[in-house]
């Protein structure tokens, strides 16, 4: 319970008081009365120092050369594209969509880009999102490449950035429609035999779920 209770606080800090005292942890390398930090526990501490613009792509470098395992590779991913500047957003947008990243790389990275802090900065790519999803979805139906398509949508824009944006762009998302609702309905799902289609509150999915 302990180990939760950190974890909690480390992804809840916001202030100047919590960023200094996430500085103090990593610089102890322990929670003051609490666990040891752990290689995951300081990607997490982190991950949330640079989202708040607290923690340098210098930084997010210092420790991925420490780090040279697979799960450090994917957690400097997520931190550099978490860095709140125009420059990292662009190039982390262009490396999810660039079909080169793995499924772990494609998750990690699109993990870090949204976060709620960062909503000025992101507005421009929530519209962008939907479209892009659909272009990729089109493109697994063509290609077999469901694994981009599936990563985009379990990396969905956070609730809080899910403004007249988000629903603009999810109304556009092509597909039929439930009379009432304003959302798709989506193709049979799997484990449904004869119970046919099933309503789907996201208009991305309902899309995916015709192109695989």
């Amino acid at each position: 319970m302990r180990l939760v209770a950190v974890r909690g606080l480390i992804d809840s800090a916001s202030g100047p008081g919590d960023i200094s005292a996430l500085w103090s942890w990593l610089g102890a390398g322990r929670v003051p009365g609490g666990p040891d930090l752990d290689s995951r526990l300081r990607w997490q501490i982190l991950l949330r120092l640079t989202a708040l613009g607290a923690a340098s792509r210098a930084e997010i470098e210092h420790d991925a050369d420490r780090d040279a395992t697979a799960a450090g590779r994917l957690s400097a991913a997520r931190c550099r594209a978490a860095l709140p500047d125009d420059d990292a957003k662009r190039a982390a947008w262009a490396a999810m969509l660039s079909g080169t990243l793995s499924g772990y790389e494609l998750t990690a990275t699109a993990q870090g880009f949204w976060q709620p802090e960062q909503a000025g900065l992101l507005a421009g790519y929530v519209p962008r999102y939907f479209a892009a999803l659909a272009e990729v979805a089109a493109e697994a139906a063509a290609e077999g490449a469901a694994g981009l398509a599936r990563a985009l949508v379990r990396a969905r824009i956070p609730a809080p950035r899910r403004g007249h944006r988000y629903r603009a762009g999810r109304r556009a998302m092509p597909g039929d429609r439930r009379p009432g609702s304003g959302f798709p309905l989506a193709a049979a799902a799997p484990g449904r035999p004869g119970r046919g289609p099933a309503p789907c509150d996201r208009g991305a999915r309902c899309l995916l779920s015709r192109a695989f």
